[in-house]
């Protein structure tokens, strides 16, 4: 009886899983369903290659709460200690995937505006907030705040979605906008390959197919990774967690992806992987183009 009631709760919910995403399709135009699912099949298909080897995630996750004991948000001194150990170790470019739009303690704004300065190789985040109403919608621009801009390179971490929930688009920046990965890799190599018109990401595979280390492990090198790990490599900084760190706010950094479907994990990404998926593309020149365009 156990089993039975089990199989048919789960049989329940992937129908209702299905109904939903049967529903936000009957809503997609026929030739707009058509090449996002096709995009979709590609990854079903696509052999994955070998992670990326000068791409590093740094990630803010449980086994780094649970070793730090702080709570979120963390005191900016420890992130000022973890810019000056990478670039200690040699990283080429250094991203925190953190958006630090309001002032804390003066000391600890201090300590890591500090830290950027004496690194010179820090990229910040940057994002775009909508807001809608019935009447208009009106865009507004989050930046870090001013102490921490000095000495910084800014890019928009801005993941748009597709109106069914899955990631597979680069924000479309006005004149004069860089993205987070974009200055990154100009930072790293001094060349940028642009997003062609209409193009999607080309993601590297499944999540968690970047080299990915725990925050308090990256603070203690010698301790916990291989020597010269960090060298000549770009370090990506961001959440990497299933729960939402501060009781009341959105919930974690987590989105769909073309894997959804096709992944044994579920193919939910956190944001800094599909940050370094954004920063592979335009490193190596690889997107994938629409097809619509080679008609």
């Amino acid at each position: 009886m156990l089993q039975w009631s089990i199989d048919f709760r789960r049989h329940l919910y992937i129908g209702l899983i299905s109904g939903i995403v049967t529903f936000l399709f009957s809503l997609l135009p026929v030739a707009e369903l058509l090449e996002l699912k096709g995009y979709d099949l590609f990854y079903l298909i696509k052999k994955h290659g070998h992670p990326p080897d000068d791409i590093v995630i740094v990630a803010i996750d449980e086994p780094s709460f649970a070793e730090l004991e702080k709570q979120w948000p963390w005191p900016r001194g420890l992130h000022a200690r973890l810019i000056d150990t990478l670039k200690k170790e040699g990283a080429s470019v250094i991203g925190l995937d953190i958006i630090f739009s309001e002032p804390s303690q003066i000391e600890e704004d201090r300590a890591l505006s500090d830290a950027i300065k004496r690194a010179g190789n820090v990229v910040l985040a940057s994002d775009i907030e909508m807001i809608k109403d019935k009447r208009y919608t009106q865009e507004m621009v989050i930046e870090p705040i001013s102490i921490l801009k000095e000495g910084a390179f800014i890019g928009f971490v801005t993941i748009p979605v597709d109106r069914d929930n899955v990631v597979r688009r680069f924000y479309p920046l006005k004149e004069g906008e860089r993205l987070f990965a974009e200055e990154i890799t100009h930072l790293y190599s001094k060349k940028i390959y642009q997003v062609p018109e209409g193009a999607y990401i080309s993601y590297s595979g499944p999540q968690r197919g970047f080299n990915t280390i725990s925050y308090y492990q990256a603070l203690k090198p010698s301790v916990f990774l291989p020597q010269n790990f960090f060298r000549g490599k770009i370090v990506l900084v961001g959440k990497s967690i299933k729960t939402t760190p501060e009781p009341g706010r959105p919930g974690p950094d987590l989105f769909a992806t073309p894997y959804l479907f096709s992944s044994k994990e579920g193919g939910l990404m956190n944001g800094v992987e599909i940050q370094a998926n954004m920063v592979n593309n335009h490193l190596r020149g690889k997107f994938v183009m629409r097809f619509s365009r080679f008609g």
